[in-house]
């Protein structure tokens, strides 16, 4: 057989086994059969099986976490109000009045794009085997930097120019430590609670630091601070309560941050007084509406409705 007629076999036979593991896939999960297979899996590996799961989730995001969720070795369908709590990292939550869905993700909605443009970085970092935990390490570490970066900045005000950097490439390590840990085969319950916890403390490290600042409004700081707090233990407090982890809302942590890049550099050129304690406010308005929207979707997500 000549070396082009073994290609069109080798590449017929994925063919078929592509087309016989969306069969069965459908059948488990009739959401699945109703979605059409927008592009070929990116890599080859994504042949093997799950590969129809890995596909859609890649090149349909939106219709993967609004369709269908794993159960043991099948699938079944999930509410439209998809939050996935499987760690695919691909995540939605719609806020539902009178039976219409409100979208209300914040920045989570363009999630899947941000993780997208990343896949070359991804790629990289699992051909060397990089832990994802070390991501997470990264990302803890240069937030507290970016803290004292933006505690000191009275006194500094250069150091205002590190801040968008750490924001963005902050978000960038949080999006790769949860693809890494899935493409490496490391994702795993503790994974969790350690990135949980690291987000917190970052957190804190950076609202914290402008929250406390000499220049800054401390009952302003405080409030924001709690907000923020109680809105990220509410998400994950839906989770532990049988639920999904909750992202709805217009202040969620990379909102956070992109509002935090863009107001860090106005202190160059506005007093800084000024400008932390809008970006104070700004969060404080934010987080008092994502935790309205986190506590009804956990409560509608609880009780069926």
């Amino acid at each position: 057989m000549t070396a082009s007629g073994m290609i069109g076999q080798n590449s017929a036979s994925l063919v078929a086994h592509a087309a016989t593991t969306a069969t069965s896939a459908s059948a488990a999960c009739p959401a699945l059969g109703r979605m059409p297979l927008l592009a070929a899996p990116r890599r080859r590996d994504h042949w093997l099986p799950g590969a129809i799961e890995d596909t859609v989730r890649r090149t349909s995001p939106r219709r993967w976490s609004r369709a269908c969720r794993p159960v043991g070795t099948g699938y079944e369908p999930i509410s439209p109000r998809g939050n996935d709590p499987h760690g695919f990292g691909v995540v939605y939550g719609d806020v539902f009045s009178g039976g219409k869905p409100t979208t209300m993700p914040g920045l989570y909605a363009i999630k899947p794009a941000f993780q997208r443009s990343l896949g070359g970085i991804e790629h990289w970092l699992v051909e060397r085997r990089v832990h994802p935990d070390w991501l997470t390490y990264a990302a803890l570490v240069l937030s507290i930097g970016g803290g004292a970066c933006l505690y000191l900045a009275p006194d500094r005000p250069w150091l205002l120019v590190a801040v968008p950097f750490v924001a963005i490439v902050r978000t960038a390590l949080n999006a790769l430590d949860g693809l890494v840990a899935r493409d490496t085969g490391l994702a795993r319950p503790w994974g969790e609670v350690l990135n949980e916890f690291s987000d917190r403390v970052a957190d804190l490290a950076l609202v914290g630091a402008v929250a406390f600042a000499p220049v800054s409004s401390w009952p302003l700081g405080l409030a924001a601070v709690v907000l923020m707090l109680l809105s990220s233990y509410l998400a994950i407090l839906s989770k532990a309560a049988g639920g999904r982890r909750q992202y709805v809302g217009p202040m969620g942590k990379a909102d956070r941050m992109i509002v935090l890049a863009v107001a860090a550099p106005l202190g160059l050129f506005l007093p800084l007084e000024l400008v932390y304690n809008g970006f104070l406010a700004i969060l404080l308005v934010g987080l008092s509406t994502t935790l309205v929207a986190r506590a009804q979707a956990t409560y509608r997500d609880l009780h069926g409705s």
